[in-house]
């Protein structure tokens, strides 16, 4: 959660632009800013208050905490991106966690259940593993400063952390930490160490299930009390958690599990019947607390481990193969998947590398081998597309690459990369334009992209340099619709008259009637509507050509009176007196509409030797379709019925040639 800038708030800090409030602490405020890139980071200050008092003591926590965070990976806490103790003010700047801390989450949303409860149990003490092993003790874990990122829990805030080189005694006058998740041996005299941070993680882990800390509220001498004589409150947690949460508030600190042995003991919890409970295909588990006898064992572990999201957890067990078997191939797998999942991106190439060296012939190994080596330029790009070329990520990458290289030249490139993935807008345009423009392939083009009109105009310019002409004519329309109103003009300019009589006789040859139909219907297709009746009466005389022309002549005609009529009766308005010129009018109309409809029945040469060929092939006679739809000529093949020139007018022309 955050909040608005109050007046007093800086605006920018060493180079980045605040824009929120993300918390107060009693030493410092955190907010939230942005980078020069616009990334949105942390940026932590001291109060203004406390550098004014010049207190040394909280320069030196604030020292203490950017020491922690420059030896700790960014896995188990918000990495450290940049410090300067000695700036005014002295700031700290933090990678941006999203999510709420565990105190928000459980107020917000009530205590934590089964495996949401057990993946923050298992997350804080791999983190403290990882603390500890940096040789820090943390002193000061609470559910505020436990963020839940989505990739797990983050413990924050190291302000009162110690290093091991450190011996701190402590008197419970000047105690530090947080009353209710302090460890008896912080409220008396005694060594602070790593068993404090494992106390903490039990008070924690007891607020995340139930919701209140372990040892009540009240004012710190009355928690205190509670904490060094009392008993803790550990009602709501139940089963095997319950028992490795009692272990670890022991009040005594050499009996506590050590921060290893703590999460040795949480690794079963994967195995708790409240993971069970929904997970209701999968095969039995072993018992809470039994473990694999083999390899195989532990590798299947962490592989379900690291399917619901436990990579520490998956981590650890995939270690336990390899300490039992170390050339398994299976363990190094988990292993290297559990690294990557955890952002140790070096580690988990090197651990599947050996995987892979291990079984070379598992898919499995080799898809998670490649997926890590696409983070590795060109180079790795290509080695993981060699590892699995069917993996639609690697494939998809290895494409891109390819088409990055083939900007600054090679046409194979960019047809590998197109090979790979067809599907991909980026390859399929940019092979299509080295089609064009490098290959003149535009046949291949125009079947990848029929909807470009570049390739459509490219394509057809080169058809018309062609030589045959009827595929030259069969490919043009096909594309006709795609191609800007210029290239078509450039056709209509460079398809003379002599060749459409090339193409006449052509279609004619032995008398294949349907083709000289297809021919007509193309050119008139091709052509601007207003050349069709000269340029049929031009192409031939032929009986079905005759018959085109004859019905494009007498549409014209029908026309004639109406026009005629129109004109006489503009004539007849002007200067004829009323009440005659009425009855003149009527009459002229009378008769333009008489001579229409004389127009229109009228079947003309062609009809009545169509209707000579029914009867001659002992059919009843059938009227051309194109009168049911006069006077608009539309060519195409849906008027042409073909039936009748193969079953009737193609016979009766072989026998008359009319």
């Amino acid at each position: 959660m955050s909040d608005e800038l109050r007046e007093s708030d800086p605006r920018r800090i060493a180079g980045y632009v605040v824009k929120a409030r993300l918390g107060a602490g009693g030493m410092g405020v955190v907010y939230l800013a942005q980078d020069g890139a616009g990334n949105p980071v942390a940026v932590k200050v001291i109060r203004p208050e406390l550098l004014e008092r010049g207190k040394e003591a909280d320069l030196s926590r604030f020292r203490r905490e950017i020491a922690a965070l420059r030896r700790l990976d960014r896995f188990c806490t918000a990495r450290l991106i940049g410090a300067d103790p000695e700036a005014e003010p002295p700031y700290l700047v933090t990678e941006f966690v999203s999510g709420p801390t565990l105190k928000e989450a459980v107020h917000r949303d009530g205590p934590l259940r089964g495996p949401d409860l057990e993946t923050v149990a298992i997350g804080i003490a791999a983190a403290l593993r990882h603390i500890h092993a940096a040789g820090i003790t943390h002193r000061d874990l609470k559910p505020g400063n436990v963020l839940l990122s989505p990739y797990g829990p983050r413990v924050i805030d190291f302000g009162l952390a110690l290093h091991d080189e450190i011996t701190q005694r402590v008197t419970s006058e000047f105690a530090v930490g947080t009353p209710g998740y302090m460890a008896p041996e912080q409220l008396r005299a005694g060594e602070v160490g790593a068993p404090a941070d494992v106390f903490a993680w039990g008070a924690v882990t007891a607020f995340a299930a139930t919701g209140r800390p372990p040892f009540g509220t009240g004012g710190p001498q009355a928690v205190g009390f509670r904490i060094l004589g009392g008993e803790a409150d550990l009602d709501g947690l139940e089963g095997a958690l319950r028992a490795v949460v009692t272990s670890a508030l022991v009040k005594e600190p050499a009996r506590r599990p050590t921060s290893g042995e703590l999460l040795e003991r949480l690794r079963h919890l994967a195995m708790a019947p409240t993971v069970l409970a929904t997970a209701t295909d999968a095969p039995a588990r072993p018992s809470a607390f039994s473990e694999p006898s083999d390899a195989d064992g532990w590798a299947e572990l962490a592989r379900r481990n690291l399917d619901e999201g436990k990579a520490e957890l998956a981590l650890y067990q995939a270690d336990k193969g390899i300490g039992l078997e170390s050339h398994h191939a299976a363990s190094h797998h988990q292993r290297g998947r559990a690294l990557h999942g955890l952002g140790r991106e070096s580690e988990a190439r090197r651990a599947l590398r050996l995987a892979h060296e291990m079984d070379s012939a598992d898919d499995e190994i080799s898809r998670s081998y490649a997926r890590v080596l696409l983070e590795q330029g060109d180079e790795g790009v290509r080695k993981a597309f060699q590892l699995a070329p069917e993996d639609d990520e690697v494939r998809r990458r290895y494409a891109e690459s390819l088409l990055e290289r083939a900007q600054a030249g090679g046409d194979e490139d960019v047809a590998t990369a197109f090979e790979i993935a067809p599907d991909d807008p980026r390859i399929r345009a940019a092979y299509v334009r080295m089609l064009v423009l490098d290959r003149a392939e535009y046949a291949e083009a125009f079947a990848i992209a029929p909807h470009d009109g570049t390739v459509a105009d490219r394509y057809i310019a080169l058809l018309l340099a062609g030589k045959d002409r009827q595929e030259i004519l069969d490919r043009i329309i096909s594309m006709w619709g795609e191609a800007t109103p210029a290239t078509k003009a450039a056709v209509w300019e460079q398809i003379p008259d002599w060749v459409e009589r090339r193409w006449h006789h052509y279609y004619i040859f032995e008398g294949e009637a349907l083709k000289q139909e297809e021919c007509v219907d193309r050119l008139l297709a091709l052509r601007p509507p207003e050349d069709v009746a000269r340029r049929l009466w031009h192409i031939g005389h032929t009986a079905f050509w005759g018959r085109d022309v004859y019905r494009m002549a007498f549409a014209w005609g029908a026309i004639v009176p109406v026009w005629a009529g129109l004109s006489l009766l503009e004539i007849f308005v002007r200067h004829v007196d009323w009440p005659w010129d009425l009855l003149v009018i009527v009459v002229l109309a009378l008769v333009a509409l008489v001579a229409a409809r004389v127009a229109y029945v009228h079947p003309g040469p062609v009809e009545r030797r169509r209707r000579t060929a029914f009867a001659a092939a002992g059919r009843p006679y059938e009227r051309s379709p194109y009168r049911a739809r006069f006077p608009r000529y539309v060519p195409g093949p849906d008027l042409r019925r073909v039936a009748d020139y193969t079953e009737v007018i193609e016979p009766f022309v072989a026998r008359r040639r009319y």
